[in-house]
């Protein structure tokens, strides 16, 4: 089954294992969960800062809707809510080009990265890197305002482990990043 936002092109895949159902969301790099939770994940967890709450049926969603909610500083943030739908290929393959072709999508228009590597969780959204690390509350232990396209380069090929092939990936990447810095402040 494939769970999808309501009105949204993303998916989601629900995966079914022995002893329960998973929900495994790669997100886009920022509060998204960086582990697969369990469907009936209702209660908080000092390992864990996501809940799935069930909702009640409305004029705005069907019974069975979930909300993903992550643990902020005083209370639980939605982040959004999950519908049981069946999609097929041609649901999403509009929704698809659009986020990744029109200049208006919010795709073609921020840079949003993000990984966990056991405690520590890094996110980068346009210049602003972050490093935070579970057994702190995830407050963040380092944060940077990258304004230069080689800083920023070097962060996303060395704390992401993004791999660019000099001869094919360096110089478009700068180009575009350049025009992302500029448009928020950077250099």
């Amino acid at each position: 089954t494939r769970y999808s936002p309501s009105g949204s092109s993303t998916m989601r895949t629900r995966c079914c294992f022995t002893v329960s159902e998973y929900l495994v969301d790669v997100g886009f790099g920022l509060a998204n969960p960086y582990l697969p939770l369990r469907m009936d994940q209702n209660t908080a967890s000092a390992d864990n800062p996501y809940v799935l709450r069930p909702l009640e049926a409305s004029d705005y969603w069907r019974p069975g809707t979930l909300e993903l909610c992550v643990r902020g500083r005083e209370d639980w943030v939605p982040l959004y809510r999950l519908e049981v739908d069946d999609h097929y290929w041609f649901d999403t393959k509009v929704f698809n080009w659009y986020m990744s072709t029109n200049r208006d999508s919010v795709m073609q228009r921020l840079l949003m990265v993000g990984r966990s590597d056991g405690d520590t969780r890094l996110t980068l959204f346009n210049g602003s890197f972050r490093r935070r690390l579970r057994h702190a509350g995830y407050d963040a232990l380092e944060k940077r305002e990258i304004t230069d396209v080689d800083e920023l380069l070097s962060v996303l090929q060395n704390e992401f482990r993004l791999r660019l092939c000099p001869e094919k990936d360096v110089e478009p990447l700068r180009e575009r990043l350049s025009s992302l810095l500029q448009g928020s402040g950077g250099k």
